[in-house]
């Protein structure tokens, strides 16, 4: 495996996992989890597990979209600088 690549994927993993955390104890803390529970009947523990993950993909997602934007930039530096 090519370590930009590894590289890459800790610039959004890791970012999303801070941004998950920040997100689980400011949404959590005005919601009690046991509200959205009406159908399923999940343990509270479940349902901030949910919620982590979910908040976690948002967060992997926005530093991926991130990443996704800045590649043009990358290669035009690339280019002017003459290098391959």
């Amino acid at each position: 495996m090519d370590p930009r690549w590894a590289q890459r994927a800790m610039y959004v993993i890791w970012p999303g996992f801070l941004a998950a955390i920040a997100a689980e104890i400011a949404f959590f803390a005005m919601f009690d989890p046991l509200d959205f529970n009406m159908r399923l009947q999940l343990s509270r523990e479940a349902v901030y597990t949910f919620g982590f993950v979910g908040f976690w993909a948002l967060g992997m997602l926005s530093s991926a979209l991130t990443l996704f934007l800045q590649r043009p930039f990358e290669r035009t530096r690339i280019l002017e600088d003459g290098e391959p």
